[in-house]
C-alpha cells in the first residue's frame, strides 16, 4: 500500500475513502481536525479532493454548507452518473440528524450540492454502530448493524429496491458471511458478484481484515466461504473500508 499525499492524510483521522463513478473525485471522511464545521471534537465532516493522476491529489476542502454540520457526515455512494450523492443519516429539523439515509442531487452547471432529503424514510437501523453502502445502481444496499438476529456485533444486511419503489425489509447475510464478530465497510463491485467487506471475528492477522464473497446465484442469500485479502493489503492493525474506483484502484 502506498500513502496518499500529507494533505490528504493529516494529523486528523481520515477515513470511508470513496471515488466518484467519473474518477474524477476521492471523497472521504475526517475527524479530530479544527476546520470541520463543528470543531475538532464534532463528528466527521465530508472532504473532498480532485484526482490529477494516481499519484497527485489537489488539496482536500469540506466546503460543503448543505451536507457538513456538527454531527457525523459520511458518504455512503454515488449513483452511476455522479449526479446523486448518498449520506448517511437523515438531516432532520435545524440539522438535528437521526438514523437513515439521505441523498443530494448535483444540477449541471453548478457547483455545490442541493440540500439533502431523505432517501427512503423505512429504512431503519439497529445499536448505535451502523453504516452502509448504496451501489451506484441505486438499487441495492447494504447494511452494517448489530439488529435483532446479528450473531455478535454488527452484522451484514442487505435490502433490494423494488419495481414499486418501495425497499425490501433488510435481510441477514447468514453466518457464512456474518460472525460473532463484527462485519463491517461493505462494498460491492460493478457487476454485483462479489462483496467486500472488513470483520474481526473470522480470525485474520491481528485485529480487523478485509475479505471478499462471491455471491453464488442469483438470490442475495447464498455466498461462498470468504477469503482474507492477505498481507500486504492486511496487517496487524485495523483494516476497514476498501473500495474500488472505476479505474480499478
Amino acid at each position: 500500500p502506498i500513502a496518499l499525499p500529507d494533505h490528504i492524510n493529516e494529523a486528523s483521522e481520515e477515513m470511508i475513502p470513496l471515488v466518484s463513478p467519473d474518477g474524477q473525485y476521492l471523497y472521504f471522511s475526517r475527524v479530530y481536525n479544527e476546520k470541520n464545521k463543528g470543531g475538532e471534537y464534532s463528528g466527521d465532516d465530508i472532504w473532498m479532493s480532485k484526482i490529477i493522476s494516481d499519484t497527485i491529489y489537489e488539496p482536500a476542502k469540506n466546503n460543503f454548507p448543505h451536507l457538513n454540520n456538527k454531527d457525523n457526515n459520511v458518504v455512503i455512494g454515488f449513483s452511476e452518473k455522479t449526479d446523486t450523492l448518498y449520506l448517511l443519516n437523515i438531516y432532520g429539523p435545524h440539522n438535528k440528524m437521526l438514523p437513515g439515509v439521505s441523498y443530494a442531487t448535483h444540477e449541471e452547471g453548478k457547483h455545490h450540492w442541493n440540500d439533502p432529503e431523505i432517501f427512503d424514510d423505512k429504512i431503519k437501523f439497529d445499536g448505535d454502530n451502523y453504516m452502509a453502502y448504496v451501489h451506484s445502481s441505486g438499487d441495492i444496499m447494504f447494511l452494517s448493524m448489530d439488529g435483532q438476529d446479528a450473531l455478535g456485533k454488527e452484522d451484514l444486511y442487505v435490502t433490494l429496491l423494488g419495481e414499486n419503489g418501495v425497499w425490501t425489509e433488510p435481510t441477514h447475510l447468514g453466518d457464512n458471511v456474518n460472525s460473532e464478530g463484527f462485519e463491517i465497510s461493505p462494498f460491492l463491485n460493478n457487476s454485483k458478484d462479489t462483496l467486500y467487506y472488513s470483520s474481526d471475528g473470522l480470525g485474520g492477522l491481528g485485529d480487523a481484515d478485509i475479505y471478499f464473497t462471491v455471491r453464488l446465484d442469483s438470490t442475495w442469500g447464498n455466498w461462498s466461504d470468504p477469503i482474507n485479502l492477505g498481507a500486504p493489503v492486511n496487517s496487524h492493525f485495523y483494516d476497514a473500508f476498501l473500495s474500488i474506483a472505476p479505474n480499478g484502484i
